[in-house]
């Protein structure tokens, strides 16, 4: 799946595709190798996760399950990572009240009846996996100073 860079400063957003994203990419990982493959890494087990037990409708589904996306941006604050689901009713995908949801594979999914899809695929195993990431990327940047001694 191809990623975009989007960056945001007030009103205005930047959006970069093709070339010119991939030269982004390749230069940021560059500069901050240890800080993109840790938040990387990260998502990509997020992803892997959400999709395996992502609902799906039976037999009609659109696709959801296939439209998850990890982006790079920056803000005035630094590099952004996220991970979305490009489907425009993804916020909104709910757990079957009358009949078990199905992932993929067409076995029942872990999603309770009544709750949010993203809530428990995306939200929660992401603010889980935050304290990791600060650890990770704390020792990453104690490692980088005693480099520079």
């Amino acid at each position: 799946m191809a990623r975009k860079f989007t960056a945001v400063r007030g009103n205005a957003t930047v959006r970069l595709e093709g070339p010119a994203r991939t030269l982004f990419e390749d230069t940021l990982k560059k500069a901050f190798p240890e800080i993109t493959k840790t938040l990387q890494d990260t998502l990509e087990i997020i992803k892997r996760d959400a999709e395996r037990e992502w609902p799906v409708r039976r037999k009609r589904s659109p696709g959801s399950v296939d439209k998850f996306e990890i982006t790079f941006g920056l803000t005035t604050g630094g590099i952004v990572v996220s991970l979305e689901n490009e489907a425009e009713y993804a916020a909104g995908i709910l757990g079957g009240k009358n009949r078990p949801s199905l992932n993929r594979n067409g076995q029942e999914s872990e999603l309770k009846p009544g709750r949010l899809a993203w809530w428990h695929f995306l939200y929660r195993p992401s603010v889980k996996a935050a304290d990791k990431v600060v650890r990770e990327l704390a020792n990453d940047l104690l490692k980088e100073m005693e480099r520079a001694d």
